[in-house]
């Protein structure tokens, strides 16, 4: 199967290699680095919804999280969106 159409999605996501070698030996809080204020979506809103968040928030991947709980279900990235419209 050949590659799909971008649609003008360009990931910034170089892969585990350069992943690796930008690591740094530190080490340090991870809470320092993480972002309290997580955009989540419950899998019960539209895909339409979802794209329309993501384009608003200019994010890549929105957690799936339950809306009784708060539990997180999945992850929605770009790339499911742009192959789903296919």
């Amino acid at each position: 199967m050949g590659r799909l159409p971008s649609a003008g999605y360009k990931s910034h996501d170089r892969g585990p290699r350069e992943f690796k070698s930008r690591l740094r030996k530190e080490t340090g809080d991870i809470m320092a680095l993480a972002k309290k204020k997580v955009i989540t979506i419950s899998p019960s809103h539209p895909i339409k919804d979802a794209s329309e968040l993501m384009v608003e928030k200019e994010i890549r991947r929105l957690p799936v999280t339950s809306s009784g709980t708060g539990r997180l279900q999945g992850a929605l990235v770009t790339r499911d969106i742009i192959n789903f419209r296919v």
